[in-house]
């Protein structure tokens, strides 16, 4: 197997990429394999710690990152965000909406507050995050969400 090969296909070197949800789980895969093809990666979430910890795997691997605590159904917090990540890069390549939570309970012995939070987090949350990165990547004629 030819490997430069390989990486230079799949090389998302100088790439600047963002994930939600990034603290654990599928998030935290996702961004320490974007790292690994060379992404410059931001990691978003509400757990500090495990966003440190992410943080800790993709160095352990030569990676490098950086992390905002943000909870994404604040859409000021996302807009807040967006403004200081563009500020500081001027570009987005890559957007991971991933953030999620789960609710385990059937519909009849749910309460509202529930259904709200994860209507809020799964939904909104997403929405308010696709929309910003959306805009950046129409304005720069490029990107994946």
């Amino acid at each position: 197997m030819n490997l430069n090969y390989i990486n230079r296909v799949f090389s998302l070197q100088g790439q600047e990429a963002v994930i939600t949800g990034a603290s654990s789980g599928i998030g935290r895969g996702i961004a320490v394999s974007l790292a690994n093809l060379g992404a410059n990666v931001t990691l978003l979430g509400r757990n500090q710690e495990g966003l440190a910890e992410t943080g800790r795997q993709i160095g352990k691997e030569g990676g490098s990152c950086e992390s905002y605590q943000v909870d994404i159904t604040s859409e000021e917090q996302v807009e807040k965000f967006f403004q200081v990540h563009w500020d500081k890069h001027q570009r987005m390549d890559i957007f991971v909406a991933n953030a999620g939570i789960n609710y385990r309970a059937e519909l009849l012995e749910s309460e509202m507050e529930e259904i709200d939070r994860v209507i809020q987090t799964d939904y909104k949350g997403t929405i308010y995050g696709v929309i910003r990165a959306g805009k950046i990547m129409r304005k720069q004629k490029s990107g994946n969400i």
